[in-house]
């Protein structure tokens, strides 16, 4: 068959444009013809055609993304060997917005002997005393609504942390140093990019880690700083 259809053929009808497909739904056809059709958008009772002019360009509504950052001000590392969590991100799952880490920056002040890194990693549920301090979460606007999230700093009872890191540094506790984790270059957001992300609607986090891999004779002081965004 060939493409287009003319309406009532008796009569010379108007003509439809149709194509007709050798394929469809990944199957082979024949004698099917499926219609063209333009694009058109507008309210009840109006038609505009779609058209990349000012107007006419079909209308996109992309979900509000707000963005927030925390500074845990300092906190006294580990010597012994072992864990320490620095500070975590967390949301229960009665929030339902998506939270997306742009950067993560762990800055630290000399200690003296051992080994350690620093590596982050992903949380699945808060300690039931979770103890520790809570950080001060700004917005970037003044006009945004304040966070759902907490920023827990230094916590006393250990959150659930996955298997596997995120990113991981070996930071030498002799010289003062940093450790950044941005999951694109200079923290910015790639449109098709997927980041670290903990789901909306679910208890999930993201935490900092102290990983002492041989005793530290001066405990070592960090300041952690975390940007995000949640929509």
């Amino acid at each position: 068959m060939a493409d287009n259809t003319t309406l009532n053929t008796g009569a010379g009808g108007d003509t439809i444009a149709t194509d007709d497909v050798t394929t469809l739904n990944g199957s082979a056809s024949t004698g099917v013809k499926v219609q063209r059709v333009k694009v058109l958008f507008g309210p009840d009772g109006t038609a505009t055609d779609v058209a990349d002019v000012s107007g006419a360009q079909l209308p996109v509504t992309i979900g509000a993304r707000t963005t927030y950052s925390c500074t845990t001000g300092p906190i006294t590392g580990a010597t012994a060997v072992g864990t320490k969590v620095l500070a975590y991100l967390w949301h229960p799952s009665a929030v339902t917005l998506a939270y997306a880490l742009m950067a993560v920056n762990v800055n630290m002040i000399a200690g003296a002997g051992g080994a350690q890194r620093i590596e982050l990693r992903r949380i699945t549920a808060e300690n039931a005393t979770p103890g520790g301090t809570t950080g001060s979460i700004l917005p970037h606007s003044t006009a945004s609504a304040a966070s759902g999230g907490t920023v827990r700093i230094a916590p006393t009872g250990a959150p659930t942390i996955t298997t596997g890191a995120f990113g991981s540094a070996n930071v030498p506790t002799s010289t003062s140093g940093n450790a950044a984790f941005p999951p694109y270059l200079s923290g910015q957001m790639l449109e098709d990019a997927q980041t670290y992300l903990s789901r909306g609607g679910v208890a999930e986090g993201f935490v900092i880690t102290q990983e002492v891999t041989a005793t530290i004779t001066t405990a070592p002081t960090f300041n952690v700083g975390l940007t995000w965004w949640e929509g």
